[in-house]
């Protein structure tokens, strides 16, 4: 509960633009891909996400965090006190610097299922898959998207998974320079 924006803009005297770093991630990949309705993903140890409905990226406080949303009912124990949430399944997938293939396995058929959801539930064409879980891609996209695929009809929803690098600082720049263009007064 840092006022970081007002501090800044004080400090520097520049307008400063704060945003939820899956949201710049999202941004960045609207500029270039042909679907208005997308939903990113962040994988690390824990899930980010990002929403765009119409061209228009989701914004508020607290929206779209889904990290304790519950993906297994009665399932693992998850820091917050619930049981069955998405990070106490995915936290697992990480650790030591590589991917946990048994961890791997008990999260692959319930997040296909959480992403399949969350795509119908904001009618995205698209669905990016991104973050630091994804540099293993080969120990599970193959499973990952079969279990997607098999609740959605062909062509229904794409799901693609892209390289974080660059992304949030590509779709922050252009965030910032919108919020100056829209500041601009004629």
């Amino acid at each position: 509960n840092v006022p970081i924006k007002e501090i800044m803009e004080r400090e520097f005297k520049v307008d400063v633009f704060v945003e939820h770093d899956p949201n710049c991630m999202l941004y960045s990949k609207l500029m270039d891909e042909e679907s208005e309705n997308m939903l990113l993903f962040r994988l690390d140890r824990s899930i980010g996400m990002a929403a765009s409905v119409n061209g228009e990226i989701l914004r508020g406080n607290g929206l779209l965090e889904v990290a304790h949303c519950i993906i297994v009912p009665e399932g693992k124990s998850c820091r917050c006190g619930k049981k069955g949430c998405i990070e106490a399944y995915l936290a697992p997938c990480l650790e030591k610097g590589k991917a946990n293939q048994q961890a791997l396995q008990e999260l692959l058929r319930p997040l296909a299922v959480f992403l399949y959801n969350m795509a119908r539930l904001f009618r995205s064409e698209t669905v990016l898959l991104t973050g630091k879980l994804i540099r293993y891609r080969t120990a599970f996209e193959k499973e990952l998207l079969g279990y997607f695929y098999q609740y959605c009809r062909k062509n229904e929803i794409q799901v693609k998974i892209v390289e974080e690098a660059g992304l949030a600082v590509g779709g922050a720049a252009w965030i910032a320079v919108q919020g100056a263009i829209d500041g601009i007064r004629l």
